[in-house]
């Protein structure tokens, strides 16, 4: 959660799911914002610019990439 932090992101305002890349090496971390999921303001896309997916490296045990969705 470190990296959220860094980026100025509250990593209390997001959902997380992760799986692992090819050869399990590489773990993407899927961050939800919080405000994708309320009824009243879904919609397709990435809601407030603020989902992101983060990429650590297992093998380097540090994060390679964090981008936003578009």
């Amino acid at each position: 959660m470190a990296a959220v932090e860094k980026n100025g992101l509250k990593p209390a305002m997001y959902f997380i799911r992760f799986k692992y890349g090819p050869g399990r090496q590489i773990l993407t971390f899927e961050l939800w914002d919080v405000r994708a999921f309320p009824l009243d303001s879904r919609r397709v896309g990435n809601p407030g610019g603020e989902c992101r997916t983060i990429e650590y490296n297992s093998v380097e045990r540090m994060v390679s990439r964090i981008y936003g969705w578009r």
